[in-house]
């Protein structure tokens, strides 16, 4: 079907008019077409877009939903700046943090109360569980534990880009892997703390 504005170009260009003044108006005739398919696709991909399985914008309430959608029990953390859920596995318990750093469009998911280099029994013990934690992290393809320097604590974290925003099954695989990663790797950074072997 022939639109108007391409039927009056085609009389345009066939009654000999100046090519000059033929581009402008194709010019203006593309830039309407432009317009009205960028408002029909952002209407299409607004209809498409369930809140509850992405986010475009995401931020720590929608984080909420997912967790509430997966049975996840979380509560917010002071001042409402991270949301804090605890986990029990096979092995141990420990808490996970959710925090939205915005200006970075970064997740981050963490454990906390998860282990301590006081755990540790000796000097020896500490040096052992500094090379299981660096054992580990080379084989983990999923996030990486870490020492806190000032706290002394050991943590495994990963980060979720959000830039282009997010969505449940990303963010529920991830926050999975850290609990499971966690707790089954757990008895061999206790035994490594304790001084034991690798």
């Amino acid at each position: 079907m022939i639109r108007p504005h391409h039927a009056l170009l085609i009389a345009l260009a066939t009654s000999g008019c100046a090519s000059k003044r033929l581009l402008t108006l194709e010019t203006q005739v593309l830039r309407q077409e432009n317009a009205e398919l960028h408002k029909e696709l952002t209407a299409a991909k607004a209809r498409g877009i369930d809140p509850d399985t992405f986010a475009r914008e995401p931020d720590l309430q929608t984080i909420g939903r997912y967790l509430d959608k997966a049975g996840f029990n979380w509560a917010w953390g002071p001042e409402q700046n991270f949301i804090r859920m605890d986990f029990e596995g096979r092995e141990t318990s420990f808490s996970v943090t959710v925090q939205h750093f915005e200006p970075a469009d970064v997740l981050y998911i963490a454990t906390r109360d998860y282990l301590s280099l006081d755990d540790a029994q000796s000097p020896e013990a500490v040096v052992l569980l500094m090379v299981q934690l660096s054992t580990v992290n080379y084989d983990l393809l999923f996030g990486k534990f870490q020492l806190n320097p000032e706290s002394g604590d050991v943590v495994l974290s990963t980060e979720l880009q959000t830039a282009d925003g997010l969505g449940y099954n990303a963010f529920v695989k991830a926050l999975e892997g850290v609990l499971t990663t966690a707790d089954s790797r757990y008895p061999e950074l206790v035994q490594a703390a304790a001084g034991t072997g690798l």
